[in-house]
């Protein structure tokens, strides 16, 4: 703000002030904040299009290559592409464990319970408890059930071994893969009951949900094609919510294992640079979370991991775009 013109201070501080009453706006400030820093301290200077209306991207990095880098920043909720968000599925999971809890007393064996609903979870609270004891019912009839209205309830038991449990400082550390096999979903919310001898597995999940992957590059795309000035080199960078710096990494070290197939976070960007109509992007990266390191004197950092995809055949392309993140 001090080296900006009246104009553009003010239209940072109506920014700001919209982004303390909306979480999606405060984080894709944060996100834009988090990366012009990251530039700045590699000895850049940068341009703000938006605000200085010289274009419809987020930011121009000054000194790389012949013109520049124009990069644009999408902040990406782990509720894209859901139809059941995650406070939904949470104030759900409160609801159901009062039930699910007397019967994991005394469980001997491993119960794995979904719950797939035809689209949204039920608006009415009454509707969420009559919801909540047909899965009781079904449980205690040990038999699945589909309901009338449509919801389908599948109930099956499963070797407790296969949850691969690991007891780190009396708390049990359960593998995501090993949830997504024994229940036969990919990535959902899921609440987890139990003790050494026995456990019920409760995922919940909507017959519409899209994937998050899906999700995340039809938005990128339509930027791609909207946003940035397709007259200099671009790069997007997409923050994903509840991605923590060591799962980030070690999806990037999947790939980087020649034994191993490609994951489906590499194959959504290949297909994504390798489009016709994108020759101007020079690449994708994706963030993970920031943690805060406090330093001596006050100072508090933050690190995280990216994992970038750069788009070398490009004509745009420059040895200026490599290592940006290492």
């Amino acid at each position: 703000m001090d080296h900006s013109s009246r104009v553009e201070a003010e239209k940072l501080v109506q920014r700001m002030r919209g982004a303390f009453q909306n979480p999606d706006d405060m984080r894709a400030i944060q996100l834009e904040i988090k990366v012009a820093t990251h530039f700045v301290l590699r000895g850049h200077s940068i341009q703000w299009p938006e605000m200085e209306g010289t274009g419809t991207f987020d930011l121009l990095v000054e000194g790389l290559g012949t013109k520049g880098l124009e990069v644009e920043c999408k902040s990406i909720s782990e509720d894209k592409g859901r139809k059941i968000h995650r406070r939904e599925a949470l104030e759900f999971h409160r609801l159901i464990e009062t039930k699910l809890q007397p019967l994991n007393r005394n469980l001997q064996a491993g119960l794995a319970i979904v719950l797939t609903v035809p689209g949204r979870l039920p608006i009415q609270y009454k509707q969420k408890q009559e919801l909540a004891k047909y899965i009781t019912d079904s449980v205690l009839a040990a038999r699945s059930m589909v309901l009338e209205d449509g919801s389908d309830i599948r109930i099956s038991s499963f070797d407790l071994t296969t949850l691969g449990v690991i007891w780190a400082e009396g708390s049990p550390v359960i593998s995501r893969e090993a949830i997504d096999k024994i229940t036969a979903t990919k990535n959902r919310e899921c609440l987890i009951l139990g003790n050494k001898k026995g456990a019920i597995i409760f995922v919940l999940q909507s017959r519409q949900d899209d994937t998050l992957l899906q999700s995340v590059f039809d938005t990128i795309s339509e930027s791609a094609k909207s946003q940035v000035s397709k007259t200099r080199p671009a790069l997007f960078l997409v923050d994903l919510q509840g991605i923590e710096a060591q799962s980030l990494m070690s999806i990037a070290q999947q790939d980087d294992d020649p034994k191993q197939p490609p994951t489906a976070l590499r194959v959504a960007a290949s297909n994504f640079l390798s489009k016709l109509n994108r020759e101007h992007v020079v690449g994708v990266g994706f963030l993970s979370n920031s943690s805060l390191k406090p330093e001596l004197h006050g100072v508090v950092k933050s690190s995280g991991t990216a994992y970038v995809f750069p788009k070398k055949e490009s004509g745009f392309w420059h040895e200026d775009f490599s290592g940006l993140f290492s």
